[in-house]
């Protein structure tokens, strides 16, 4: 039998289903598309469908039995994404008088950057902390002031939403390698 190369794949467009097959190890130029062939041989009756025997026909038919060229059927179409805005925004609002927690972090300033190490409550905590970590990491330390809103720190929530008609198509390709 002759090596037959037959890979599926799951894509929302050819373009994209070609360079899925590439990644799936099918490294045969596709030139031809067999799904009318493939509809047409499926619509007949008949007791078992071998897609091997179909692949080497539309082969000989095609390609005149020679190998490095490719197929592509679309066995089931796939839609692309048409939205450009792929997300709705919902608000969360504050309730009440907004309360803050004032915490005290404990780093290192490196130019504009701040590398924190710990964050306590307390500001003795803090600093107890930042002599531990004077004699350990052999650098100066800063304890600065942070305050935090005492909420459920969500204020906004950015959630997806694709396309209703986005669909994912499969696509078979096959060759002689």
């Amino acid at each position: 039998m002759e090596d037959i190369k037959l890979v599926d794949v799951e894509a929302y467009t050819k373009q994209e289903a070609i360079e899925k097959a590439k990644e799936a190890g099918f490294d045969i130029p596709v030139k031809y598309n067999a799904t009318i062939a493939y509809r047409e041989a499926t619509e007949q009756p008949a007791e078992s469908f071998d897609p091997i025997a179909f692949a080497q026909d539309q082969i000989e038919k095609k390609a005149r039995g020679a190998a490095g060229v490719g197929f592509m059927i679309v066995l089931e179409a796939g839609k692309p994404e048409t939205k450009t805005r792929l997300y709705s925004v919902e608000n969360v609002p504050t309730e009440g008088p907004r309360h803050y927690l004032l915490t005290y972090e404990v780093g290192v300033q490196d130019g504009d950057t701040f590398k924190v190490y710990s964050a306590h409550e307390t500001k003795a905590d803090a600093l107890a902390e930042a002599k531990i970590l004077v004699n350990k990491e052999k650098v100066s330390m800063i304890v600065r002031m942070v305050k935090y809103p005492e909420t459920n720190g969500i204020a906004a929530k950015v959630n997806y939403s694709p396309s209703e008609d986005l669909k994912l198509g499969v696509y078979r390709f096959f060759g002689k390698a």
